[in-house]
């Protein structure tokens, strides 16, 4: 049986004991206290102004960017599991899935697959992202395998009042790359690890402080070749969240690529920068003639990504910015204009415009 089906089995069962239980957030499994399911559907059209009809990309188009199930098990008061689908452009496969032991009050230890803690916007949920994406620099750290999933675990929790922390230990070799013994290596499964921590403060009841370290090894360490070496980041972050509906986040992240793993005769240092922020307002009443609408955003955001601060040249600007529509704390309508812009004025601009009706459920 593939994944397709058996991801369609899931939901089907799902949708049949939401039925039969008459409360689709609370189901009672024979193996497990709890058991609870969600997810989000996002549909997206997109159309790019500076790519014409004659060039050989497609420059508009529907696609379905995420569709998503989530079931969460309450196994015992102390263990708990969580494992979540993804169907993208009909591609189904697994995004999380692990499980967390409850340890003293304030701990834990978690196995399986997962977000590994840095950066502040990959850690935020992809159902309410500020833009319709995560920006640039993060989606610089995810190719870099400095941040998204992986395989691996994690000890976390809080020491005193405040101060929340999350160690990470993981293959490094991006989501759904299992290293096992006898498998061939590669740039990603070489026995190398990555290692990375998290230090998040509530400053105050409006603003959060994050910082976070991450060192993977890339590259591999063989009878053929030898390039196995660190990569490495450090990045500050925090969030401003204030009750009149404006919320901002930032982050930098300063780094290098290991002259062994890119065989050079120096360190490849990088540097990439984010800040975005939204401004949400709520209406009195949802309006009945138009699907429930009653509330309304603006977001924008702007990106600095510099690959290799050895060399004046690769550097880019990315601005996005649009409004949203609410229809409910479920349902948002967004749009948003995205401009790339290179530091070097012989590389093209580009300009994408991105809308997106997303449903959490």
């Amino acid at each position: 049986m593939n994944l397709h089906r058996c991801f369609t089995m899931v939901v089907l069962v799902g949708l049949i004991l939401g039925i039969q239980s008459g409360e689709s957030q609370n189901v009672v499994a024979s193996k497990s206290q709890s058991w609870k399911y969600s997810g989000k559907v996002q549909g997206q059209y997109g159309y790019s102004p500076t790519v014409e009809n004659n060039d050989l990309k497609v420059n508009r188009g529907f696609r379905m960017r995420r569709v998503r199930l989530q079931v969460n098990m309450q196994v015992t008061p102390w263990i708990a599991s969580e494992v979540e689908f993804d169907v993208r452009d009909n591609r189904p496969r697994l995004k999380d899935g692990y499980v967390h032991l409850k340890l003293y009050d304030d701990y834990y230890l978690r196995l399986g697959q997962f977000k590994v803690p840095v950066w502040r916007e990959q850690l935020r949920s992809s159902g309410d992202l500020l833009l319709i994406e995560r920006g640039a620099a993060n989606a610089f750290l995810v190719v870099s395998f400095l941040a998204g999933r992986h395989i691996g675990m994690e000890f976390g929790g809080k020491l005193g009042q405040n101060l929340h922390f999350a160690l990470n230990y993981s293959n490094g070799s991006g989501e759904g790359v299992a290293e096992i013994p006898l498998r061939e290596k590669t740039q990603n499964m070489n026995n190398g690890k990555m290692v990375a921590a998290r230090l998040t403060y509530p400053a105050s009841e409006v603003v959060e402080l994050g910082l976070s370290a991450v060192v993977n090894y890339l590259g591999s360490h063989t009878t053929v070749t030898n390039n196995l070496g660190p990569v490495y980041a450090i990045a500050p972050d925090f969030g401003i969240y204030l009750p009149g509906g404006l919320e901002v986040e930032g982050g930098l992240a300063i780094g290098a690529f290991s002259r062994q793993f890119i065989q050079s005769d120096e360190d490849r240092g990088f540097l990439a920068f984010d800040l975005s922020g939204r401004f949400r307002q709520k209406w009195a009443k949802p309006n009945a003639n138009l699907a429930g609408l009653d509330g309304w955003e603006l977001a924008a955001g702007i990106a600095f990504i510099d690959p290799d601060r050895q060399f004046e040249k690769d550097e880019k600007f990315y601005f996005r910015a649009g409004p949203a529509l609410n229809f409910g704390k479920q349902v948002r309508f967004q749009i948003n204009v995205e401009w790339q812009v290179p530091t070097d004025p012989e590389i093209d601009q580009s300009l994408f415009i991105r809308s997106q009706l997303g449903v959490n459920f």
